[in-house]
């Protein structure tokens, strides 16, 4: 069961794929972990913050328990993406407006309640996610991707969510910050860094690096871009909860 909601308050329920890219959020606003859960209490609004773990199905479940438990005003999916914008640095935001499938369908997130649509030629870049199955590892990937679909970045979530945001008429924002830029090639096996839950898996990196020790510079680069993205995050988490309260 969730906690009451006062007639006309507001509830804004925070979701990211992993811990990592929640954590300074949660510090920022003084969140209470209750179970899996952290709850608190942003200027008059309730504020709830979950960690759905990886991928789309997880982050759509996440979604409609938060719908169902919590009945927020207004979800705000955040976290981490891939750069294919090479102007694009490491803990640069993306204010996500458009989303698309990758086959042609766009979620509009102009007005929060995202709607969905043929792909517009007219969409910004600079503003348009890409939602994709798997992880764009390399820089040849991302170059490519760039091209074929005109986002400044990939993710694993957000089309899925903004679809289903769609169908039940949630207030959605989107907010997703890069780890990686369209330059830096990750390791092939880096999504096996983090359990399914979302936790991070440090011994998986541990074994990585003991097998492959000449990666360790690079492994550390991405630990700090990660590290200032989460940072950045919150930041526009709270700027994104101020301006709708």
């Amino acid at each position: 069961m969730g906690t009451p909601t006062t007639i006309h308050e507001p509830v804004v329920a925070l979701s990211a794929a992993v811990t990592t890219e929640i954590t300074p959020t949660v510090r920022r606003f003084r969140l209470t972990a209750s179970g899996n859960e952290f709850h608190g209490r942003v200027g008059r609004a309730r504020v709830v913050a979950v960690v759905s773990g990886m991928g789309a199905e997880r982050a759509l479940r996440t979604f409609h328990q938060l719908l169902d438990q919590h009945h927020p005003t207004h979800v705000v999916l955040l976290g981490f993406a891939g750069g294919l914008d090479p102007s694009l640095k490491a803990a640069d935001a993306v204010r996500v407006d458009w989303v698309s499938d990758g086959r042609g369908t766009v979620a509009d997130l102009n007005d929060h309640t995202p709607t969905l649509g043929p792909d517009d030629p007219a969409r910004d870049p600079r503003r348009s996610l890409v939602t994709l199955q798997t992880v764009a590892c390399t820089r040849e990937q991302k170059r490519t991707l760039f091209a074929q679909h005109r986002c400044a970045a990939v993710d694993t979530e957000t089309f899925h969510v903004a679809q289903a945001a769609s169908q039940t008429g949630t207030r959605l924002s989107v907010i997703r910050v890069i780890s990686d830029t369209a330059s830096c090639s990750l390791p092939n096996v880096a999504d096996k860094w983090v359990r399914p839950d979302g936790s991070p898996d440090i011994g998986a990196v541990v074994r990585h690096l003991a097998r492959h020790p000449w990666q360790l510079p690079a492994v550390m680069r991405l630990g700090r871009a990660a590290r200032q993205a989460a940072e950045r995050l919150s930041k526009e988490v709270d700027a994104t909860i101020h301006s709708e309260l």
